[in-house]
């Protein structure tokens, strides 16, 4: 046994034959698929007389990708939600119901109520993915279920989903409640239940079977997963902060990622005592956890016989970071957590500042968009007289930890010495959703008012005040959307957008033509019955929603004026979603400019020993490299060195200046740290080249 073997003990996730769900998530990147993947084929094999699904639920799949290779398990399947697919099938067998349900309920007619449901709904991926599961644990298709989830932020919209269905069921019988009434007072007897409540009755039961086990502690389980780096700390930790609120049940954390201590070579100890720093502050929250490692390894854990074989080599972090702090007095290196900007190769060209107004970031969660999009502004917002605000779009906000500082969903000056002109804001899309509730509310009892008057209309009032909550799941990030057009429309001359990753980046790719047909239905049935329906400062509303859509749909289809950046690292499943981002970026109508490649292991210092750990990771990552730009060859890429996280915006500008290339119109300052520019010789020159 290594002496950082855990003492004793086993992970629950992997020895309670009790549990029926495990639940894997975390931020993006930090290696939620592999471990995911991993318990599913341990537990198949373990267990033969259980059976067990692995599910994705993330828009943007990698568990195919991972245990390619090898057959599964018998008692395992793998199955990766199209959540489309699942909406076809969904509205094709229940289409009939749910327009008959509507057609009680409001003065709609069919045609009105078909169109409706023939649109594509925004925010789809969280209320399939759930519907689905809800299916197969009612009816008990396995004895257990392993989750690997969407990124954080996307991963709670699915663990919240309950009290969405709920509303929805809610507003559903509100609908029906009329024509029970009805009955009832002419036809002088009880309405009786038919196939409608049925259909309902079926849907409720199906959901509340699940919403049950998620509260389950005896059946269910949730596994955050880590990696010992500020962002990632502290995203966990509002994870697990969020999942007490909602009661869902977790003992276990894994820290992915550890550097061993057999590592002699000075990158890897750099690295190793900087994580040590991190396990040492981790909160409350974390340590009241039992908390398992895993260590970095030579070779990505990729195919089934190396997945089975994972959870072998768990360690104890917090151990380990005893011990590295009691090396490092030893050493006298000085503090665990040095400043040490990322060396960088190569750089990206932006276009002219002059004309540049939104610059998006994405790539696979845990990449370090936040990172890069912070550099990006820093970059543009040194240009003479450029306002920049940097969003964050992502549900699960880390901007606010990189510039370390407090953000909301208003503009915030984030270092006048550094960049006079640079303000940073995180979107907050339940409080625009519900600063549209309130707008309707308001009108709708003066509506109500000049309708009935003193009159009865309980049902009436009923229908019309929960019709916000028959709204698609993803509304709020409609509104967070034209949030983003209000800005650019406010005076700010360039927008940074720090997006969510990949799945859902591109679900916000596409929202503005999901939006127009939104609209475009609303608008119809708002002229069909202008005089019944009076709303005009919602239809004032909507117009403008409407205007700015179009502006956004036109700009982001403008290379002279968007930029789109891929981040990706040097990992086989990074590899495979690069190339997905880039061929559904170009479907959209938008193109991927440049890609970043982040997190590569550093070299040893000229003349140093290279120990084998750091041998073979250089090795891998640089053949990984070297297909990403054989596979995209028109695409300019940078290479940028791992080495602390940057925290500030001095550190982030000085990343910003290395790799972003400086149009003459930009204006931009001179770059405080071309000594860090060149590239080692592992590295070809060109190779990082913009093109």
């Amino acid at each position: 046994m290594s002496s950082d073997t855990p003492a004793s003990g086993t992970p629950r996730f992997l020895s309670d034959p009790a549990l029926e769900l495990i639940i894997f998530g975390g931020k993006g990147g930090v290696g939620k698929t592999n471990c995911a993947s991993a318990a599913a084929i341990a537990l198949a094999r373990s267990q033969p007389g259980r059976t067990f699904t692995l599910v994705s639920t993330d828009p943007a799949h990698s568990v195919r990708d991972a245990i390619h290779g090898s057959a599964l398990p018998t008692n395992l399947r793998v199955l990766e939600i199209d959540a489309p697919a699942e909406h076809d099938a969904f509205m094709k067998a229940h289409q009939q119901d749910l327009a008959e349900v509507a057609a009680r309920g409001t003065f709609l007619d069919r045609g009105d109520i078909d169109n409706f449901l023939q649109l594509s709904l925004p925010g789809l991926d969280e209320l399939m993915v759930f519907l689905h599961i809800s299916t197969s644990v009612h009816a008990r298709e396995q004895d257990c279920i392993i989750i690997d989830t969407a990124p954080t932020g996307h991963a709670l919209r699915l663990l919240e989903m309950p009290d969405f269905l709920g509303r929805w069921m809610e507003a559903m019988d509100a609908l029906l409640a009329k024509h029970r009434y009805m009955i009832s007072l002419f036809g002088r007897r009880a309405a009786a239940p038919d196939h409608l409540d049925e259909f309902l009755d079926g849907l409720r039961e199906t959901f509340d079977a699940t919403s049950e086990l998620l509260k389950d502690r005896a059946r269910c389980t949730f596994v955050p997963v880590m990696l010992a780096e500020s962002l990632s700390v502290a995203e966990t930790g509002d994870l697990v902060r969020r999942l007490e609120e909602l009661d869902i049940p977790l003992s276990d954390v894994i820290v992915n990622r550890l550097i061993p201590e057999t590592a002699t070579s000075a990158p890897l100890r750099a690295l190793r005592s900087a994580q040590a720093s991190h396990l040492r502050r981790l909160p409350p929250e974390l340590t009241k956890r039992a908390i398992w490692g895993l260590p970095l390894l030579a070779d990505e854990v990729l195919g089934v016989d190396a997945m089975a074989n994972l959870y072998g080599s768990l360690i104890d972090p917090v151990s380990l970071a005893d011990r590295e702090a009691a090396r490092v007095a030893v050493d006298e290196v000085g503090p665990a957590i040095i400043a040490d900007p990322p060396r960088v190769h190569g750089t990206v060209a932006l276009p002219s500042a002059e004309n540049l107004r939104l610059v998006l970031l994405t790539g696979k969660g845990g990449v370090g968009k936040t990172t890069m999009s912070c550099a990006a502004a820093s970059a543009v917002a040194q240009a003479a007289g450029r306002n920049v605000v940097i969003v964050s779009t992502d549900p699960a906000h880390s901007l606010g930890d990189a510039l370390a500082m407090s953000l909301g969903p208003t503009p915030a000056l984030v270092d006048a010495a550094v960049a006079p002109t640079l303000r940073a804001m995180e979107l907050d899309a339940a409080s625009e959703m519900e600063s549209l509730r309130t707008l309707y509310a308001g009108m709708l009892e003066g509506m109500l008012e000049r309708m009935f008057g003193s009159a009865d209309a309980t049902f009436d009032r009923d229908v019309l005040e929960r019709l916000l909550d028959l709204s698609p799941p993803g509304l709020d990030e409609v509104m967070a959307l034209t949030k983003v057009v209000e800005l650019l429309e406010s005076g700010v001359d360039t927008l940074v957008l720090d997006t969510a990753p990949t799945g859902h980046a591109l679900r916000l790719l596409q929202l503005p033509v999901l939006v127009e047909q939104w609209l475009q239905s609303i608008f119809a049935v708002l002229l069909k019955y202008q005089k019944v329906i009076r709303l005009p400062k919602l239809q004032a509303r909507l117009v403008q929603i409407s205007k700015g859509v179009k502006k956004l749909r036109a700009l982001l289809e403008d290379p002279a004026r968007c930029c789109i950046l891929g981040v990706a690292i040097p990992t086989e499943l990074a590899l495979a979603e690069t190339g997905d981002l880039v061929e559904a970026c170009s479907h959209t109508g938008v193109g991927v400019s440049s890609v970043i490649i982040n997190q590569v292991t550093p070299p040893p210092a000229p003349g140093e020993a290279q120990d084998a750990l750091l041998a073979s990771v250089n090795a891998r990552e640089l053949a990984i490299i070297a297909r990403l730009r054989a596979a995209h060859p028109s695409l300019a890429m940078a290479v940028v060195e791992r080495r602390t996280a940057p925290s500030g915006l001095r550190d982030l500008a000085a990343l910003g200046s290395a790799l972003f290339a400086q149009p003459a119109a930009n204006k931009l300052s001179p770059a405080p740290s071309e000594a860090r520019a060149d590239a080692p010789a592992r590295i070809p020159a060109q190779a990082g080249a913009a093109a």
